[in-house]
């Protein structure tokens, strides 16, 4: 077993905040000071004073290109001050060059996507438990670890499993997962690789037309490169247009994973907005029956559920839309998301107020309860 640890490079950074930040995995990782730079450029910017790294040693290109990585970030933040480079140095170049390519892969529609899209260029798989699996969750991360296994013996490809505490780390700093810390997250771990892969790839999140400032982006993926390793964003596709791939490809179909709720640990619970509107468009291809969810038969109880709160759970609700119009077979389906558009936006408001408010108005009832409970007795 392999483990790295930043503890003490994070202890002469001297930031705010400053925990053991450790990698494990049975496949030989290397200590790699571009990793560290990476995994702590955005606390050093919202650090509050002016930051200079002390004397690290990193590869030329990748200086070049972190400078305008912190470029973008600011341009995207104002609140993030600009640190100082001046102390890193320019190691020697790597006569040795690697070979694999990789692709960070949960499961997912968008790592199924890049990965189908690109299978004869990839030779490994790459998870990394402790970013959507929480570390202490092992049941889970066994049901899922064996699934990753298959899903490499079926493609015939080599995985790579990563255990680390590094999301722990942002969420310390104040790094929301999604806009902050995405791809860097995994731009830093895929630096203790750089001795073996030449290029690894991030799958997109978002499609060209949904872009924004976020953790992992077309403009901010390939900057955290080096010259010996090349990370390329991929995938800036339709989630349906993802969903059509994945639909040709039983193997993928059968291992599919999208589900955050995973209650009673379940590899889909079926359910969950993001189980849904995977289903919705699967049922529109006709592939329902043959995927991985429990639910083989979409129903509008499945639909009522759902909540458009935001713009992107409204973008995914149009995409299924024009997907199943091109279906002859599910207009009901059509229909009912339809009528999550146009449902009163006073409804929307009110179910995320109590969503957002409902351990505080869970907490208020039971002390009324409890108040009327002592009235009662008091007076009998």
């Amino acid at each position: 077993m392999s483990r790295i640890s930043f503890k003490k490079s994070f202890d002469e950074l001297e930031l705010p905040v400053s925990i053991e930040v450790w990698f494990e995995s049975a496949f030989p990782l290397a200590y790699s000071e571009e990793g560290l730079l990476t995994a702590t450029l955005v606390p050093a910017m919202k650090s509050k004073h002016a930051f200079v790294y002390p004397s690290l040693s990193v590869d030329s290109v990748f200086k070049d290109n972190v400078t305008q990585a912190q470029k973008l970030l600011m341009g995207w933040n104002e609140s993030y001050d600009k640190v100082d480079f001046s102390r890193v140095s320019i190691k020697p170049d790597c006569l040795e060059r690697p070979s694999f390519v990789g692709c960070f892969f949960t499961g997912g529609v968008d790592s199924f996507y890049t990965f189908l899209q690109n299978r004869s260029d990839i030779t490994h798989l790459i998870y990394i438990h402790g970013f959507d699996i929480p570390l202490g969750n092992e049941e889970l991360m066994d049901l899922v670890g064996a699934r990753l296994i298959e899903i490499a013996e079926e493609f015939d490809v080599e995985l790579v499993i990563i255990k680390t505490n590094l999301r722990r780390y942002f969420e310390l700093n104040d790094m929301e997962w999604g806009r902050d810390a995405h791809g860097i997250a995994l731009a830093s771990a895929g630096h203790l690789l750089s001795q073996y892969f030449k290029k690894i790839y991030i799958p997109a999140t978002f499609d060209e037309s949904n872009l924004m400032p976020w953790g992992s982006h077309p403009l901010l993926d390939p900057l955290w490169s080096s010259s010996t390793l090349e990370f390329v964003h991929h995938g800036r596709a339709l989630r349906t247009e993802k969903i059509k791939v994945i639909a040709k490809s039983d193997v993928a179909l059968k291992y599919l994973r999208v589900c955050y709720l995973n209650p009673k640990n379940s590899y889909n619970c079926g359910h969950c907005e993001k189980c849904v509107r995977t289903m919705i468009s699967l049922e529109a291809l006709g592939a329902l029956g043959k995927s991985s969810f429990p639910v083989k038969r979409i129903t509008k109880r499945h639909i009522r559920k759902l909540w458009v709160t935001s713009e992107a759970s409204k973008h995914f609700v149009v995409e299924n839309i024009r997907l199943l119009e091109q279906s002859t077979t599910n207009g009901w389906l059509s229909e009912e998301l339809q009528s999550l558009l146009n449902r009163p936006a006073w409804i929307t408001d009110l179910y995320v107020f109590v969503k957002k408010k409902r351990k505080r108005l869970v907490s208020v009832c039971q002390y009324l309860v409890g108040k009327i409970k002592k009235r009662v007795n008091s007076t009998a």
